[in-house]
């Protein structure tokens, strides 16, 4: 098959070679970044190897955090019409619970919206890919609730992704959201904080979960987007997750991209982790990496790994796992293993 080149990410390009023969990809280069996935897919074979050393962290968030048990193996899917808003022309977003002793979270959202009748895509930062932003809205509160229980105007940018922490026996007034818009003029623009910290019932913005104002690229799952991981931390009192395309006066008119499911896709980290217990006598870090892989139903797939990018004796990560048709996921722990290579192969 010869080489292939990856188009650039982060400004590096990088070269991938399948090795003849053998059914599996190597990495020529070696690039000190955050991230390096690389998905292949010829007629039913499917193969990803992903690379990881103590310079290069795949897809893996910030120290001290884990996949979370919320959702399904930590991800949310979210509608392009959800909103958190009763009253609303669009689609009320089922809360998802907290994690038991959760206080701080971090996601990496993808995917796209298609806010308005020009059937472009924006980015879960609500930028176009040229950079443009949609539409900007001040005060969206349609009835002001979720069912029934108060909730802050949401000012930003459509069709960005905002979230509330949310407690359904809240009665206060609750806060409205920060000034999110695109032209707020605020310094630091307070999309690209490190870390917020909203009050309970107060909108929140997401985004894509990283400090730098990404325009759409692509709807695939393994996008990462450019910058450094941001972090939520829950307030007090609060139980649930509400996420939605908070500031669209108008949802009615927004679709998906064409042959998805949602319009975007919300990987969730916590402070807990789903599976891991925790030591109150040391500090413990956890790290893992999520290997995902576009599927066909009715066939399976086995991931494998090895710890040597020239070893032939690959190791079954787990059971075989059936195809969903779309985007199969597993996480691995790479607690105390400086480097691992994974290949998945398919089988009826």
């Amino acid at each position: 098959m010869g080489e292939t080149n990856a188009p650039p990410a982060s400004g590096v390009r990088r070269r991938y070679r399948r090795n003849s023969g053998e059914g599996r990809f190597g990495i020529d280069r070696e690039d000190s970044i955050e991230y390096l996935r690389f998905l292949m897919k010829n007629g039913t074979f499917l193969q990803a190897a992903i690379i990881l050393s103590s310079t290069l962290n795949i897809l893996a968030q910030t120290a001290g955090f884990s996949p979370s048990s919320m959702g399904q193996n930590g991800v949310l899917n979210v509608g392009a019409k959800d909103t958190y808003y009763d009253g609303s022309d669009g689609t009320l977003f089922t809360a998802v619970a907290l994690p038991a002793g959760a206080t701080r979270l971090q996601v990496r959202v993808t995917g796209g919206v298609i806010t308005d009748s020009s059937d472009k895509l924006a980015s879960a930062d609500g930028l176009y890919a040229n950079n443009q932003t949609p539409y900007n809205w001040t005060g969206t509160r349609f009835a002001g609730t979720y069912q029934g229980t108060p909730i802050g105007a949401t000012t930003g940018i459509d069709p960005t992704l905002f979230g509330v922490f949310f407690s359904p026996s809240y009665s206060n007034t609750p806060l409205n959201s920060l000034n999110f818009r695109s032209d707020s003029g605020i310094t630091p623009d307070p999309r690209t904080l490190a870390t917020y910290s909203p009050a309970v019932n107060q909108p929140f913005y997401i985004g894509d979960g990283y400090n730098a104002n990404n325009a759409f690229v692509n709807n695939s799952d393994s996008y990462v987007p450019l910058g450094s991981n941001q972090t939520f931390i829950i307030p007090a009192g609060a139980s649930y997750l509400l996420l939605g395309i908070g500031a669209d006066i108008q949802l009615s008119d927004n679709q998906n991209a064409s042959n998805t499911n949602s319009a975007f896709v919300v990987h969730v980290f916590d402070d807990v982790g789903a599976g891991y217990a925790t030591n109150a006598s040391a500090t413990t870090i956890y790290t893992a990496v999520e290997i995902d892989w576009q599927s066909q139903t009715n066939r399976f797939y086995q991931v494998q790994y090895v710890t040597s990018v020239n070893s032939n004796s690959w190791l079954n990560l787990g059971d075989p796992i059936l195809g969903n048709g779309s985007t199969n996921r597993l996480f691995d722990s790479i607690l105390g293993q400086p480097r691992k290579f994974y290949r998945v192969l398919t089988f009826n």
